[in-house]
């Protein structure tokens, strides 16, 4: 009998950026990480939490009894944590979702720039999303 299970694909893509951070160490030019995203289920969300960490919101209580809400993401992406930004090494994520050598005419990775990259590639040098 098949078990289902809840998916974190998230978690997946953080790992996978993170255990490619600092295998090559300084580099000269920028230094893209691509990512394979083979799952039933990836979007932005996902992509972004990887990144930037995960979404979460903040509920307060004022001791009138009135609530307050705040979205605001966890300090555990690939380029954002505790301390600030970090992996500065790598310039950006390239994304694909589903990737096969029957698909490559079909699937269009997706270029993740780091804000903070010490190398950063410039924009104008990428013609794909």
């Amino acid at each position: 009998m098949p078990e289902g299970r809840w998916m974190n694909t998230h978690g997946e893509i953080r790992k996978a950026i993170e255990n490619k951070a600092k295998k090559y160490g300084e580099l000269e030019l920028s230094f893209i990480i691509a990512v394979n995203v083979v799952a039933d289920h990836c979007d932005n969300i996902d992509i972004m939490n990887a990144l930037y960490g995960d979404e979460s919101l903040l509920v307060t209580q004022a001791a009138d009894g009135g609530l307050t809400e705040r979205h605001e993401r966890k300090l555990n992406g690939a380029w954002f944590g505790p301390k600030g930004p970090r992996n500065m090494l790598i310039s950006g994520a390239l994304m694909f979702a589903c990737l096969s050598p029957w698909s490559m005419g079909v699937v269009t990775p997706e270029l993740f720039h780091n804000p903070w990259a010490q190398r950063p590639l410039p924009v104008s040098s990428w013609p794909l999303p």
